[in-house]
């Protein structure tokens, strides 16, 4: 007996008609990767070690700046977010916590 479609006009193939079985029978089966998936969870470990190294001496030389609106990135989140405007190469810090933010959704799924 061939399953049908939901119309019940045409009869189920390929991964439908599996996958009705698999349901209907309790029989589902699937590969889960998990070594795949715990290998890409160290290497974006691995990804963030070194965007928070990166961070950390960014955030130190900012910090020296004395009188420099980088002093103040620790302090006031404003001065951060538009340091990346005001002088040649003073984004870096920010560019560098986006970077983070980023790899942190991707890790965190």
């Amino acid at each position: 007996m061939d399953a049908t479609s939901n119309e019940g006009t045409l009869p189920l193939r390929g991964y439908t008609q599996l996958a009705n079985f698999m349901v209907d029978h309790e029989h589902v089966v699937l590969k889960q990767y998990r070594q795949l998936a715990v290998r890409d969870l160290l290497y974006l470990q691995a990804e963030l070690c070194d965007l928070q190294i990166d961070y950390a001496k960014q955030a130190q030389q900012d910090c020296r700046q004395t009188g420099s609106p980088r002093a103040l990135y620790d302090k006031e989140w404003f001065h951060l977010k538009s340091g990346e405007s005001m002088e040649k190469g003073d984004g870096t810090q920010w560019r560098l916590a986006l970077q983070i933010r980023e790899k942190l959704r991707e890790y965190c799924e």
